[in-house]
């Protein structure tokens, strides 16, 4: 959503903020975070530590065959979802990344948890 949001704003129009009310809010920057840290939601699907690989695959391929339906992606389109197609070892690395990037804000902020 926060890519849709930005593509209408190009350059340098738009600051990243913490929050997501009022103008009170620092960039995400301005506390310690990265110039690309900008929160956001996706969802996968995930197998317990082991799985076979052949299982891993075939996950993966019915959930291509699925985003792959025009009228599937419409209906995600609608709802503000931007379906993406990546392979398993993508997933990872995104998830990976992002909590690198989130933990290294949280050590900064001190942020512990509770």
């Amino acid at each position: 959503m926060a890519r849709q949001l930005l593509a209408h704003h190009p350059g340098d129009h738009v600051r990243r903020r913490a929050g997501t009310i009022g103008n009170d809010v620092p960039a995400v920057t301005e506390i310690g975070g990265e110039e690309n840290t900008i929160p956001h939601t996706y969802f996968g699907f995930a197998l317990p530590a082991g799985a076979p690989a052949a299982v891993r695959d075939q996950l993966s391929l019915n959930v291509r065959q699925v985003l792959a339906d025009p009228a599937i992606r419409a209906k995600l389109a609608d709802g503000g979802f931007e379906p993406a197609q990546g392979t398993p070892e993508e997933m990872r690395a995104t998830v990976e990344r992002d909590i690198a990037a989130f933990g290294r804000l949280a050590r900064t902020l001190n942020i512990q948890p509770e």
